[in-house]
Order: C-alpha cells, then sequence, then structure tokens
C-alpha cells in the first residue's frame, strides 16, 4: 500500500510539474474559483500570524493573500517543485515548500488559516489531509478551501462508458463525502456551497488538450495501462458529440467551496 502511494504521488508530482510552463495560460477555471474562495475570507474577523496557501501552484492566490493579509508570513506549499519555481513572487513575507499535502512538515499549531484551491482532490487519503490541517492550525483556525467533485466531467465519463467500462476519467468525492471527511476531523463547517460550473470548448481534442496543460491526468489506479487506440477514441468522441444539442462541447466541473473552523 506505501508504495502504491509513493507512486501516486510521483505520478501527481510529475504530471503537475511537466504543465507548469504553460500551467498560467489556460488555468482560468482555476483562477475564477479562486477568486470567489478569497471572497469568503471577507466574512471572517481574523488576522493570522502565519496564512498556509496548500497546493498553491504558480502561486495565484498566494500573491492575493499576501495582499490581504500584509502583516502575515505566508507558506506557499505544493507538490510540485516545478509549480514553485514560477511562482513571480520576491518578498520575504513568503516562503516556498514543496511538499505533500498529506504528510505537512509544518509544526503543531503554526498555522492561522490554510487556503487551499482546487487542490485536496488530488490527495489519495483526503482524511490523512485532512488530520494533517487539523495539527498544524491553531485552535479556532480556518480551512478555507474548494475542490472538484464527483459530478466533474459528468459528459466525458459518460461518453467513455459507451466504449468500455475503464476508468479514462479521475474520480472525485461527492459533497457529502467531503463534508463528512471534514467533520471527522475536528472541524466545525461554517459554509458550504456546490455548483457545477460548466465550460465549453471547439471540440473534444479541446478540451483533452487543456486537461493535459492543466496537468490534470487521469491518476486513477485502475486507469487503462495502454494507450487509446484510435477507434475507440474516435467512438468516444463521437458520443460526447451526440450529446452536445448545440453542437459545442460542453464539460461540467463540480466546484465545492468550504469554510471550516477547527474546533479548539
Amino acid at each position: 500500500m506505501i508504495a502504491v502511494s509513493r507512486h501516486y504521488k510521483q505520478r501527481v508530482s510529475r504530471s503537475f510539474g511537466r504543465a507548469a510552463h504553460g500551467y498560467d495560460g489556460v488555468a482560468a477555471l482555476q483562477r475564477e474559483v479562486g477568486d470567489a474562495l478569497l471572497l469568503g475570507l471577507d466574512g471572517l474577523d481574523i488576522q493570522p500570524a502565519r496564512v498556509l496557501d496548500l497546493g498553491s501552484g504558480t502561486g495565484y492566490c498566494t500573491s492575493r493573500l499576501i495582499q490581504y493579509f500584509p502583516d502575515a508570513q505566508l507558506i506557499a506549499l505544493d507538490i510540485a517543485r516545478e509549480m514553485l519555481s514560477f511562482m513571480r513572487l520576491s518578498t520575504a513575507q513568503c516562503q516556498s515548500v514543496c511538499a505533500d499535502a498529506e504528510a505537512l512538515p509544518l509544526a503543531e499549531g503554526c498555522v492561522d488559516l490554510t487556503v487551499s484551491n482546487l487542490a485536496l482532490q488530488w490527495c489519495r487519503e483526503p482524511a490523512t489531509a485532512f488530520a494533517g490541517l487539523a495539527r498544524v492550525l491553531s485552535g479556532g483556525g480556518y480551512l478555507v478551501f474548494s475542490t472538484l467533485g464527483r459530478d466533474t466531467l459528468a459528459e466525458l465519463k459518460h461518453a467513455w462508458r459507451q466504449v468500455d467500462d475503464k476508468q479514462h476519467v479521475n474520480s472525485f468525492l461527492s459533497f457529502a463525502e467531503w463534508n463528512a471527511l471534514l467533520q471527522a476531523a475536528g472541524f466545525e463547517v461554517m459554509m458550504s456551497h456546490s455548483e457545477v460550473i460548466s465550460l465549453f470548448y471547439a471540440d473534444v481534442y479541446g478540451l483533452m488538450r487543456e486537461l493535459k496543460m492543466l496537468g490534470a491526468r487521469n491518476q486513477a489506479e485502475d486507469r487503462p495501462r495502454y494507450l487509446t487506440g484510435r477507434r475507440a477514441m474516435a467512438r468516444m468522441i463521437s458520443a460526447y458529440q451526440a450529446a452536445m444539442p448545440d453542437q459545442r462541447i460542453r464539460a461540467g466541473f463540480d466546484v465545492i467551496q468550504m469554510v471550516a473552523r477547527k474546533i479548539a
């Protein structure tokens, strides 16, 4: 089990590392969700001394957090070192750390606020990640995060089911499962919201190209171990297009946002 987990983390790190150089050019959804997530900070009466940006990527939310909390120390943590190298932040206020969200190399109670934008869905064991976050957060500290839910890319999943029963698309937890894991880790949920955001593409290849450029490759353990043949790909594309009434390719992203407080 440990070896499987290690290999999974290596795949995730490599995938996002390879995507780092072009990530900002295609991460429109990540920025949109990040902006909405940060608006949730306006309702919190906090002045944190230290803030953790978990899964910081190239630092879009990190730079905004510096503006929100100019007197706080920022930790930008990501599993892909290449992502951190593209951060355009030159300030003593921010420290970058390459680490696994499920094995945080931080002291107990050292963080007052953790923000995470569309990163926790890549944890193999989200319960472990939440337990670690509860450990490093101070009593009464806040966790503000967005993640992807079960209905993400439902259209692509449906199209592939017309071809075979293999798992060609990543599977994520449901809203109820995220909520339950959060409470089990010792958090009080202050706010929760879920919505499907639809993006549109000229064709299926455009969608798949963008997912690859974002580093969002299929990481499932039971994913196909071989290259998808042209015939299977053509059948999937035909099924996808047949389900689109206006001929544009729609892809839905099940975005979950939560604000939670560590129970002191």
